[in-house]
């Protein structure tokens, strides 16, 4: 019988691949772009590069017809996304399947859009993904506090200067 192929899907991102599927248990010769990929006979084939792939199944020395053939596309990765720091929050390329910050390389949970105001400091990075399921992360930027603002507790009002200080510092205390 003539062998079918399946596969999940028919693109991959850079450094990955896809793998097709022949339902002939037995037999499998792979081509692509209709030359025989020499040793590719199993059940499955993990396609890393673009091509047009087909399998011919072979049992008892009759050869099939060839299969279906799957076209195989090679996406590019996004370009390196650029974090941009406005003084309180931070944002990245819009229009895109989806975000993900972090902060000190761990995720932070519900950090999924374009934006982020961060409560901490330290080395943030996103990852961003586009419509073809492809990844790319920014260079970690490295948010540090070099002032804080005045507080005020009930009524109280709390003031530290020079600001931001080096060494020594006076703390103001109104109310």
């Amino acid at each position: 019988p003539t062998p079918v192929i399946t596969s999940p899907s028919t693109g991959f991102c850079p450094g990955g691949n896809v793998t097709l599927t022949s339902n002939a248990l037995s037999g499998n010769q792979w081509y692509k772009d209709n030359v025989i990929i020499t040793g590719a006979t199993a059940t499955t084939y993990a396609a890393n590069a673009a091509g047009a792939y087909k399998v011919i199944s072979t049992v008892s020395g009759c050869a099939s017809a060839n299969s279906n053939t799957i076209n195989i596309t090679a996406n590019t990765a996004p370009a390196v996304p650029a974090i941009n720091w406005n003084g309180t929050q931070f944002s990245t390329t819009t229009g895109l399947a989806g975000y993900q910050w972090y902060i000190n390389n761990v995720l932070i949970t519900g950090a999924t859009s374009s934006s982020y105001t961060p409560v901490a400091t330290g080395l943030f990075k996103v990852t961003i993904t586009d419509a073809n399921g492809c990844t790319a992360t920014s260079p970690d930027f490295n948010l540090v506090a070099t002032a804080v603002n005045d507080i005020t507790l009930s009524g109280v009002r709390y003031t530290i200067s020079p600001n931001p200080a080096n060494g020594f510092i006076n703390l103001v205390v109104t109310g």
